[in-house]
C-alpha cells in the first residue's frame, strides 16, 4: 500500500485534504507502530493544532510522546516541551488535559530558562503549581541576567524583542538586583554596558532603557550592599561581592562623566549614605578610583546625602574605627605617603572638612597619622610632607573642636611625645614636633618639664 511510505504526518496531511480517505487512513495510522506517537510529536514542533486533535484522538496522550532516541529506542519527551515555540499549541495542549509529570521538568527546565521563553513559562504557571519548577525564584533571576547580557548584544533591529523578553522576565517576579553568577547582578550589567572607544568611555544607547526597565521593577536598591556588610560583621574577611547598584553607578559616571545614570537610581531609592562597609561607601570608592580632583563629582555626591562620617559598623562587640571611610581610604593610599600626591591631599582634607574623624580625631592621629613611615627617611620629601601634615593636623583641631572636646584624649599623647622627644627615641615620628607645638596651649607641662618648644 502506497501509505506505507510515507510519514505519518504526511499520511494525515493526505487524509486532512482527501477528507474520503479519513477513516480507511485512521486505521492506518493505528496499524502502524509508533505512527500515533510520530504524529503527535511533528504537530508538536510544527505547531499545528488540527494534527494534535487528530493524533489525540487516535489515543495520543496530551503530555508525553515517545519519541526516537536511536532506530530502536524511544524515550518520554513532554509535549509541552516539543511545541514550545508555538504559545497557543501550548495553551491548547493545556485545555485537553496535559500536564507536566516530573520525570520531563528537566525539558520544561531547559525549554524555559535556557531557551529564553518567558511566556512559555507565564503558560506554564497558570496551569500547574510553583513547586513542579525547581529553585523557580533562582532560576528567575538567572535567566534575566542572561536575557541582559543579550539585549546589550543585541542589534539595534532585534532589541525590541530582546527588551520585551527583559520585561517579561521582570513580570514573572525576576529580581534585577539579586546576586547571580560571579556576584552579579542584571541591573549592575545594564548600568555597566558602556563601550570603550580608543580608552574613552560613551554610554551606550541601550543603557537608559534598560536600566529604567529594570527600574520599573521597583527593586531593593540598597539591599546588596547591607547584606555584604552585615555579612562581614558577622564573619570578617573581605567584602565578596562589591556589586551594588550606586558603585556601579559610580563607575559609569566617572567614564562617562554623567550623572544620569545616578539621578535615576537615587530616584528609584538609591541611597548614598546607608551604614555600610567603608569599601562600599560611594565617596570612598569614587575618591579611590579617581586621579584628579573633580570638586563638582564630590559635591554633587554630597548634596545628594552621601557622608563620610564615621557613625558606622557597630555590634555588641564594639566599633570597627578601622572601617570607617577616612581609615579605609587611608589604607588604601599606603598611610601618610599619599599627603605627598595633590589629588589624594586634596581628597584627605576634603573628608576630613566633611567631618570624617569626628569622634575618633585621637585615635586617627595616634594610630594612622602619626606613626613612622618609610617615607620620613628620603629626606628629599621631608619639607613637603612637613607643610601638608601641619595642614592635616591644623584642620583636624579645627573641624573637631579640640579645645572642649579632645584635650583629654590627646594629653596622653602628647606626654608620650615629649618623652619620645627626651630620650632621642627612634620612635620618635617627623610629625612629632607639629604636634606638640600645637598641643602646648592647651596641654600643662609637668612641673620639671623643660624640654624647648620647637
Amino acid at each position: 500500500m502506497i501509505f506505507n511510505h510515507l510519514s505519518p504526518s504526511d499520511v494525515w496531511m493526505v487524509q486532512n485534504s482527501i477528507k474520503s480517505t479519513k477513516h480507511m487512513l485512521d486505521s492506518h495510522l493505528l496499524a502502524r507502530r509508533h505512527a500515533v506517537d510520530d504524529l503527535m510529536g511533528w504537530a508538536c514542533r510544527q505547531g499545528s493544532i488540527q494534527a494534535v486533535n487528530k493524533a489525540v484522538s487516535l489515543g495520543a496522550d496530551p503530555s508525553l510522546v515517545q519519541v526516537p532516541e536511536t532506530s530502536v529506542l524511544r524515550y518520554p519527551t513532554s509535549t509541552i516541551a516539543l511545541a514550545s515555540n508555538h504559545l497557543d499549541l501550548v495553551k491548547h495542549l493545556f485545555h485537553l488535559g496535559a500536564n507536566l509529570p516530573p520525570h520531563v521538568h528537566e525539558d520544561i527546565h531547559a525549554e524555559v530558562f535556557f531557551g529564553q521563553k518567558p511566556q512559555l513559562l507565564k503558560i506554564c504557571l497558570e496551569h500547574c503549581t510553583k513547586d513542579q519548577f525547581t529553585n523557580l525564584q533562582a532560576n528567575l533571576d538567572l535567566a534575566l541576567e542572561r536575557q541582559v547580557r543579550c539585549t546589550i548584544v543585541t542589534t539595534s533591529d532585534k532589541r525590541a524583542a530582546a527588551m520585551d523578553k527583559v520585561k517579561y522576565w521582570l513580570e514573572l517576579g525576576a529580581n534585577p538586583t539579586a546576586l547571580c553568577r560571579g556576584g552579579t547582578t542584571s541591573l549592575d550589567i545594564a548600568i555597566l554596558s558602556f563601550t570603550n572607544l580608543r580608552h574613552t568611555y560613551y554610554p551606550s544607547s541601550i543603557v537608559d532603557p534598560l536600566v529604567n526597565l529594570l527600574l520599573s521593577a521597583k527593586p531593593d536598591l540598597n539591599a546588596n550592599a547591607l547584606y555584604e556588610t552585615q555579612k562581614f560583621m558577622e564573619e570578617g574577611g573581605r567584602i565578596q561581592s562589591q556589586f551594588c547598584p550606586i558603585r556601579s553607578a559610580i563607575f559609569q559616571t566617572f567614564c562617562t562623566k554623567s550623572t544620569k545614570i545616578m539621578e535615576l537610581l537615587l530616584e528609584a531609592g538609591a541611597k548614598l549614605d546607608l551604614p555600610v562597609y567603608a569599601e562600599l561607601n560611594p565617596v570612598v570608592y569614587y575618591a579611590s578610583i579617581c586621579r584628579l580632583y573633580d570638586a563638582e563629582l564630590f559635591d554633587f555626591l554630597f548634596s545628594h546625602g552621601a557622608s563620610v562620617r564615621p557613625k558606622w559598623l557597630h555590634d555588641d562587640r564594639g566599633e570597627y574605627h578601622d572601617v570607617t571611610p577616612i581609615h579605609k581610604l587611608w589604607e588604601h593610599w599606603g598611610g601618610r605617603r599619599c599627603l605627598l600626591d595633590d589629588y589624594k591631599f586634596a581628597v584627605i582634607k576634603l573628608f576630613i572638612g566633611r567631618h570624617a574623624v569626628q569622634n575618633i580625631a585621637a585615635q586617627f592621629v595616634r594610630h594612622l597619622f602619626r606613626p613612622r613611615a618609610s617615607i620620613d627617611d628620603k629626606t628629599e620629601f621631608k619639607p613637603l610632607m612637613m607643610e601638608r601634615s601641619r595642614a592635616i593636623l591644623k584642620l583636624i583641631l579645627r573641624n573637631c573642636n579640640f579645645k572642649t572636646t579632645m584635650v583629654e584624649e590627646m594629653e596622653d599623647l602628647f606626654h608620650e611625645i615629649i618623652q619620645l622627644e627626651k630620650t632621642n627615641s627612634p620612635s620618635e615620628s617627623i610629625v612629632d614636633p607639629i604636634l606638640k607645638d600645637m598641643l602646648m596651649p592647651y596641654i600643662k607641662l609637668p612641673m620639671n618639664d623643660d624640654v624647648p618648644i620647637v
